[in-house]
């Protein structure tokens, strides 16, 4: 692969993984409001849909990653950086603003996760109290 299409395929996977991580923002606020209603189904539903996205977005990390290191540089956010710094300035304008964006997004994507987690482990958490003391009214322990 020649460096023009190495840094075209990057600049298009890029732009890929911002709308990509639009949609995943979707599903993680609509696993929030699935979360709070605590609708099991509908999270079994939705998870069938959250996991391919978390997976298309893992696999094209790995390709930009594989990317940057036939361009001989980390293949990580440092090697992102470099290659930044090291771009004609009008290819670097490109990029520049579409990987930011996808930096940012990602941090929202991640957020937004925890948020989701934090909301799960405090259900289970009530979950096991009230099941913990029906449990004692019954002769159970858990």
């Amino acid at each position: 692969m020649s460096v023009k299409a190495a840094l075209a395929a990057l600049v298009e996977g890029v732009r890929l993984d911002i709308r990509r991580c639009d949609e995943l923002q979707k599903l993680l606020r609509h696993q929030q409001h699935l979360l709070a209603r605590t609708d099991s189904d509908g999270l079994e539903h939705l998870n069938q849909a959250l996991q391919p996205a978390l997976d298309q977005l893992g696999q094209s990390a790995r390709q930009r990653s594989q990317l940057l290191e036939r361009l001989g540089l980390d293949g990580n956010e440092h090697g992102m950086t470099k290659l930044l710094e090291k771009l004609p300035e009008k290819l670097a304008r490109e990029l520049s603003p579409l990987w930011q964006a996808l930096v940012q997004r990602l941090g929202q994507c991640k957020a937004l996760n925890e948020r989701n987690g934090s909301l799960l482990a405090g259900q289970q958490e009530v979950l096991k109290d009230v099941m913990g003391q029906h449990g004692l009214e019954y002769g159970i322990g858990y």
